[in-house]
């Protein structure tokens, strides 16, 4: 049995598993609209685990994952992960 969320269900389940101030509202965004498309793709229903997703994704300023991954651009850090930006933040997938 399946429960279709929408993005407010989303960060619902973000606050009640206190994970909500792990990620700003865009990158929520970001990540509810990637999964989404997952499931548009497959055609398979993918399980919200808020605790999964918080180990699987990273917040962090540009210039911090820049050097973290010794790239020179944004351009270069999504040749080796799924990364996007948020103002002037950058959401890393992080298993690569």
């Amino acid at each position: 049995m399946h429960t279709q969320v929408n993005f407010e269900g989303f960060k619902q389940a973000f606050i009640d598993k206190d994970r909500y101030d792990q990620f700003s509202n865009n990158a929520l965004e970001c990540i509810f609209e990637y999964y989404e498309e997952v499931e548009e793709n497959t055609a398979e229903s993918i399980e919200l685990d808020v605790i999964a997703i918080c180990f699987d994704w990273s917040e962090e300023p540009l210039q911090w994952v820049l050097d973290e991954y010794a790239v020179e651009s944004f351009e270069e850090l999504q040749e080796h992960t799924r990364a996007y930006m948020t103002d002037n933040n950058v959401i890393v997938y992080l298993p690569i």
